[in-house]
């Protein structure tokens, strides 16, 4: 019985050896998860210390009013379409942002985006983005391959100066449409590649690309009821702004819509009454340096910009001030 009570005893005292040794000694606490470079964007709203972001806090908010507001308004995934011409689900009148890459046209209606505000496509073998926010009556196309890596969107149901925040499913970062970029998460500071779209009219799309697709379904679609009547009805012809952007000029309307386009550190807003008024529908202006074209086609309330080779430039249609908050020290286009 002596030795196993000795061998104990000299495992105690090993113990105590060790202990005196080495528990003065406090061991660093391991990294939590991901840390603020990896960190969910989600976090920002409880804990943002633990997330990277670019953008002042003071301008963030949940759009939804839910604690976990993401994908309460659903993106589009899969998107159907039918033939422009057998088109009988819209009136001619109803607004599309419009998308061409290698011939391969497509149309997505307003009246769609306002559910849903993203739809995540391929068009021309290209990987794309259709963003539409109904509070900043802004459209932009982006690619969905952002270095190397392809990406697919839902909606946060945050907002940034009223503007819809974006996250990708791959790392769970916040993408700011008009900042058009990312702003919190692990991909904060990281640029999105726009591609030239425009708004126009179903009807006056059917007349340039008789061939061209109208986004019909896909996956994320709610019941044909819920369609009948935007969510936004009035906001447009209400100088009200629900959510806050800071400083607002008052050059113009708030709710005045403009093509707002900016190179080279300038910007310049475009009122569409202004371009609307232009001799023939043509306005050239210069920004950032460079010469632009503006092109103003009545029948169906659009515009496309191109440069002095005549190559499409991105150009963004929203609010005025939706642009002034992103763009404090635009320039305001005024004909002489």
């Amino acid at each position: 019985m002596r030795h196993p009570l000795a061998r104990v005893l000299i495992l105690l005292l090993l113990g105590i050896g060790s202990c005196l040794a080495g528990c003065g000694r406090e061991e660093p606490a391991p990294p939590p998860p991901g840390g603020p470079k990896g960190a969910s964007a989600f976090r920002l709203a409880v804990a943002a210390h633990e997330v990277e972001h670019s953008i002042p806090l003071e301008f963030f908010r949940n759009g939804i009013g839910k604690p976990d507001p993401r994908d309460v308004i659903p993106a589009l995934f899969d998107p159907q379409f039918a033939a422009a011409r057998d088109v009988r689900y819209l009136p001619d009148e109803a607004r599309v942002i419009v998308l061409e890459i290698e011939r391969d046209a497509r149309a997505y209606p307003l009246a769609f985006l306002d559910r849903h505000e993203l739809v995540n496509d391929l068009v021309g073998g290209v990987p794309v983005l259709i963003s539409w926010c109904p509070l900043c009556g802004s459209s932009v196309v982006y690619e969905r391959e952002v270095e190397g890596q392809l990406l697919t969107f839902g909606v946060s149901g945050y907002l940034y100066r009223s503007d819809v925040l974006m996250y990708d499913h791959q790392t769970e970062s916040f993408w700011s449409q008009l900042h058009q970029g990312a702003v919190a998460g692990p991909q904060t500071g990281t640029p999105l590649t726009v591609i030239p779209s425009r708004v126009t009219s179903l009807d006056a799309f059917r007349r340039e690309r008789p061939a061209g697709k109208v986004l019909r379904g896909g996956t994320g679609m709610l019941p044909p009821a819920a369609y009948g009547r935007s969510p936004y009805a009035g906001y447009a012809d209400s100088p009200r702004i629900w959510f806050p952007v800071g400083t607002l000029r008052d050059d113009l309307p708030p709710k005045a819509e403009v093509i707002g386009l900016a190179q080279g550190g300038d910007s310049c807003a475009f009122p569409l009454d202004v371009l609307a008024r232009a001799p023939e529908g043509v306005t050239r202006h210069v920004v950032g340096g460079k010469r632009f074209t503006l092109l103003h086609d009545a029948v169906g309330r659009s515009v496309s910009v191109r440069d002095d080779e005549g190559t499409p430039v991105a150009a963004t249609r929203l609010f005025w001030f939706a642009w002034q908050a992103f763009h404090p020290r635009t320039r305001v286009f005024a004909p002489r």
